[in-house]
């Protein structure tokens, strides 16, 4: 029966968007945080990226601000705007989106989360591949990750593999 997988499939939707809420509210807060270390200019606060995506930008142009907050260390206001991008179907975004789940990600890559998630990452990676973003190398290496993981008994693991989908 396909219904525990549209359970779990339910279940981490749910989570996502938990975990995107912590990051929102949490992380970015209407103080506006403090410049980065060497930059000239201040962490954009809640209000001012609301505003930036207010006003319509193009995913490409959204894209490209994320990469330039990822490269001052926000990651969490970079996740926000390219959560946005992507869930306008930027491929690129989505990659980015993933390897910031992704487990097979350099340990030192900026992320918003605490914990890597696989299964969030394959979701992602599926995003950008539909959108035409080749992501077939970041996939095989999330494959082989979870397969030894699987192997040494990572319950999570073994279920990412069987719902894995080419």
């Amino acid at each position: 029966s396909r219904f525990p997988y549209a359970l779990v499939g339910a279940l981490l939707l749910v989570l996502a968007a938990g975990a995107g809420w912590l990051v929102y509210d949490r992380l970015l807060g209407d103080d506006g945080g403090a410049p980065a270390a060497g930059t000239a200019e201040t962490r954009p606060s809640r209000a001012a990226l609301k505003a930036y995506l207010d006003g319509g930008p193009a995913p490409p142009a959204i894209y490209e601000r994320a990469q330039t907050y990822l490269r001052q260390g926000w990651a969490g206001e970079s996740f926000l705007l390219l959560r946005e991008a992507a869930e306008a179907g930027h491929g690129p975004s989505a990659r980015a989106i993933a390897r910031m789940y992704d487990p097979t990600s350099p340990a030192d890559a900026p992320t918003p989360f605490s914990k890597p998630n696989a299964a969030e990452a394959l979701e992602w990676y599926d995003r950008a591949a539909a959108a035409g973003v080749d992501v077939s190398r970041e996939k095989a290496d999330l494959r082989a990750w979870a397969e030894k993981e699987a192997s040494a008994g990572d319950r999570e693991a073994a279920r990412l593999l069987e719902g894995w989908t080419e």
